[in-house]
This record gives C-alpha cells, sequence and structure tokens, in this order.
C-alpha cells in the first residue's frame, strides 16, 4: 500500500512539471540573441550585475574591454549590466560595435578618461557623453578626456558632448553627419581636435557657445563646411586648419573670436566662398601653402583684429604666402589692413602666363581696406609659362622677356596715331584759314576813304571798282557788282557834203 502511494505521488509530481517545461521552452525561443550570448557567457546560476562581469571586460578601478569579433558593448548607467559608478576610466577595443546609451557616463563622477579604438561602428545616443553639468562654472575641478580612435560613427547627435570635458579626440576616425548642436555647452575644454579624420557631413550650428583653448583639424577630408559650422565659439590660443582636404567652406563657416594665432597651412580648399572665415583674432595670421582652385571675392576678408588688442599691442602681421590660386574673381584676395600688416609672397596662378592676363592680374586680384596699393606684384606671381612641361615662371620675367615688344608696339602705334590727328588738325585749320582768307576778297565793305576804294594790293582782280554812294557806308549797305564791257573807239570821219553838179 505504500509503495502505491509513493507510485502516485511521483506520477502526479511527472505531470504538474509538464507545463513548466513547455512554457520554459516558450520562453527560450522568445529571448533576443543578445541574450542568449549572454546566456552562453555566463553559465546557468551566474548572472553578471555590472559589465565588469562581463569576460571580454576588466574592473580595476577603470574599465578596459577587449572584445573578439561579432562582439557587442553596451554601455548604460542602469539596467543591465550598467558601468559601475566609481570607475576612473573606461578603455574599450578591437568591438565590431560599441552603443553609448543616454546619460550613459552622467553619474560617474570619479570619471576622467574614455578610451575607444578599433571600433567597427559606434553608435551614440543624445548626451552619450553629458558629464558633471552641474559644476560647468567650476572649471578647477578636473574634467574628462574623451579619445576615439580608428572608428567608424555613422552620426553623433545634437548634445552628444555636454559638460566639463577637458579634450576630445578623434584619430582616424570616419563621421558620416555631425548633427546640430553636437557639440555644445561644454566647460572647462581645452581641446578639440581632428586628426586625420574624414567627415561627409556637417550641419549647421554642430559647434556652437563654448569656449574652449585650441579648436584643430589636422588632416583627412571635409566634404562641406556649411554657414556657421562654429558659431559663437571663443578660442583663447589656437584655431588650426593643417593639411586638410576642404570640398567647400561657405560664407561664415567659422565665426570665430579671439583665437591668438590662426593657421591656415597646407590645405586644399576645392571652393572658398567669400568671408569664409569670419574671425576676430587677437594675433598673427598665416595662410600659407595652400591649394584653391575657386575663390570667391573677399575670401578673407572677414579676418580682422579685435580693436582692444590693437590698441596696446599694434598692428600684427597677416603672412600669405606660397598659395595656389586656379580661378578667382576679382579682388578675391582682399585684407583688412586696420589691424594687419599684410605680407604677401608667392602667389601661384595655375594658369598660362598671357601678356594680356597679367595686367589684370596685377591690378584686379588683391585688394586692401585702407585703398593703399599692395606692393608690386608681378615680382611675387607665378604663372605657367609652358602648360605641357608645366614650367612656372615669375611673372615680372615673363613680362620683360615676352611682352616687351608688344608694349613697344602698341606706343609706336599710339604715337603714330597721335602724330596723324595732329597734322590732320593742322591742315584742316590751313584750309580753313585760306577758304576764309580767300572770301574776304570779294565781300569785303571798303571805308570811307576813297584812297582804300579798291581792292587791296594783294589782290589779284586789280580791274575790279568799287563805287561808293555819297562817299558814305551803312550798317545796310549793299554791295553790287556790275561788269561793263568796254569796246575799242573808232576813229570818228565827220561827214562830208555832197556835192551835186549845178
Amino acid at each position: 500500500m505504500c509503495f502505491l502511494t509513493k507510485f502516485y505521488l511521483a506520477l502526479k509530481i511527472g505531470f504538474s512539471m509538464v507545463p513548466l517545461l513547455v512554457f520554459s521552452t516558450i520562453v527560450l525561443i522568445l529571448i533576443p540573441a543578445n541574450s542568449l550570448v549572454s546566456a552562453v557567457l555566463h553559465p546557468p546560476g551566474s548572472h553578471p550585475t555590472t559589465i565588469c562581469d562581463l569576460p571580454q571586460c576588466s574592473c580595476d578601478q577603470k574599465v578596459y574591454c577587449r572584445c573578439d569579433a561579432m562582439q557587442t558593448i553596451v554601455l548604460r548607467s542602469h539596467g543591465f549590466e550598467p558601468l559601475p559608478e566609481r570607475t576612473g576610466s573606461i578603455n574599450i577595443e578591437k568591438c565590431s560595435k560599441v552603443v553609448i546609451t543616454k546619460g550613459a557616463i552622467l553619474r560617474m563622477k570619479a570619471l576622467r578618461k574614455i578610451n575607444l579604438e578599433n571600433i567597427a561602428h559606434l553608435e551614440m545616443e543624445e548626451e552619450a557623453f553629458k558629464w558633471d553639468t552641474s559644476k560647468i562654472q567650476e572649471v578647477y575641478t578636473p574634467g574628462i578626456g574623451i579619445r576615439i580612435v580608428n572608428t567608424t560613427i555613422q552620426m553623433i547627435p545634437s548634445d552628444a558632448f555636454q559638460g566639463h570635458i577637458t579634450s576630445i579626440l578623434f584619430e582616424n576616425v570616419s563621421i558620416a553627419n555631425i548633427r546640430a548642436l553636437a557639440f555644445s555647452n561644454l566647460a572647462g575644454t581645452e581641446k578639440i581636435e581632428f586628426k586625420n579624420c574624414d567627415i561627409d557631413s556637417i550641419e549647421p550650428q554642430s559647434f556652437k557657445k563654448f569656449i574652449l583653448d585650441s579648436f584643430i583639424i589636422n588632416g583627412g577630408n571635409v566634404d562641406i563646411m556649411p554657414s556657421y559650422s562654429l558659431i559663437g565659439i571663443t578660442i583663447k590660443k589656437d584655431l588650426k586648419l593643417e593639411n586638410v582636404h576642404f570640398g567647400y567652406i561657405r560664407s561664415s563657416a567659422f565665426r570665430v573670436e579671439d583665437p591668438k594665432i590662426f593657421k591656415l597651412q597646407n590645405c586644399i580648399v576645392e571652393n572658398l566662398e567669400g568671408e569664409a572665415f569670419r574671425v576676430v583674432t587677437r594675433g598673427p595670421v598665416f595662410i600659407d601653402d595652400n591649394v584653391l582652385p575657386r575663390v570667391s571675392y573677399g575670401a578673407f576678408a572677414g579676418i580682422t583684429l579685435d580693436s582692444r588688442y590693437l590698441s596696446w599691442s599694434g598692428p600684427q602681421d597677416l603672412l600669405f604666402e606660397n598659395n595656389t590660386l586656379q580661378l578667382f574673381a576679382d579682388y578675391a584676395l582682399s585684407f583688412n589692413t586696420t589691424g594687419f600688416v599684410p605680407k604677401i609672397d608667392r602667389i601661384v596662378l595655375d594658369k598660362p602666363c598671357t601678356c594680356n592676363d597679367i595686367k589684370l592680374w596685377t591690378d584686379r586680384l588683391v585688394k586692401y581696406s585702407d585703398g593703399s596699393r599692395p606692393v608690386d606684384l608681378t615680382r611675387l606671381m607665378w604663372c605657367t609659362k609652358d602648360a605641357r612641361k608645366n614650367i612656372d615662371s615669375v611673372v615680372s620675367d615673363f613680362q620683360r622677356r615676352h611682352c616687351a615688344h608688344t608694349v613697344a608696339q602698341v606706343y609706336w602705334i599710339v604715337s603714330v596715331l597721335i602724330i596723324t590727328l595732329i597734322v590732320l588738325i593742322a591742315l584742316c585749320s590751313l584750309g580753313f584759314y585760306l577758304f576764309r582768307r580767300h572770301a574776304r576778297r570779294y565781300m569785303n565793305v571798303p571805308t570811307n576813304d576813297s584812297a582804300q576804294n579798291r581792292l587791296s594790293v594783294h589782290s589779284t582782280h586789280n580791274n575790279h571798282v568799287v563805287i561808293i554812294p555819297e562817299s558814305k557806308t551803312y550798317r545796310e549797305t549793299e554791295l553790287h557788282i556790275i561788269e561793263e564791257r568796254l569796246e575799242p573807239i573808232k576813229e570818228y570821219v565827220p561827214p562830208q557834203a555832197v556835192t551835186q553838179p549845178i
């Protein structure tokens, strides 16, 4: 009887476990793939509490994760596998994908450094790198440094970087799009640098209203810098654009104040629009070794010197040296000379040398705001002497060797035209004088002097006699010419008396 009772109880328990097994199977089927991977990485009974418990990560006052192929790391402040709040640094390498959620590092007060390297795909949410915004005014508090290297970023969203961030470095990074206000409301920032990065699209106002020491773009490609890419930015030290290939720099793309040094060096700017740089500096400007295929009117006219700095420091140098231009508008190189002393040397014009164009280049390429004339540009300009051999020549040398005879010929032609015109004027004057003189011989009204009542002794017609009625002349006196014919007087023969015979 006891055996039958035990058998019945066992059979009842077995049937009661069937729904539980079915439910477990359904739950496993509905689990997402990432959770399955996590379940594989963590055996039953082991549930990680933070990211440090993942097998590819380790933590010793810092988070270090090194992924294998096809692994994803998600950085979050709460929820499943969050970041520990007392971590001093985050270092993640060689992951196929890293996702940084909204406010991921906001609560990590001890954080000082973030390094993301060799990430195939980095995905950011808004406020991904928002940190310590409550202490924006306390600049003495150490901020965090962010370094992203050899990574692909599809988009940097709005408000991605906020708060007390000491430095931001992108190195060998491919960025498809930087949204408006991606870099805004930063405090205590020393440097933002893009090094050898490829940026496809930058929206207006991507960098807005913050203060930093240095802004540097060194190497790489930037397709378009739209108007107001940088607006309301105060730079205390350096604004440097070096070794960069720009597709377009639109008008007012850089609206920056107070850099001590502004450098545009070794860059290629395919299209440079007027006043592309609205930069108010507190020091010298260096524009050298650049290639500028298309330059609009006044491309550099927006670069000025702070009037307060000018009053106590005096004018600063503006160096424009060894730059190559191809297509340019009139006065493309307009410089503000109120606070700058332009120093121009070696302007290479990627155009064939022609005598007709040299005068245009020297007169209508460079313009100073105070109206003064630049130095003799023919000695500072270079043009292509031979298009096939691509041999450059100083404009003054080409002008002396190839345009001297043309100038002399022009002068000779002008001289001949002037002399011919003078001779024609003289001949016309002489003819008019002779005509007037000849007309007076027949239309002169004599005076009351009877001795002058004959024509001038110089007249060739002395047989004309003028008779004055009553020896007086009046305003209404009319001159009548009466021709008289004189016939020879025949000898008068008196008639003879006729005698008739009686």
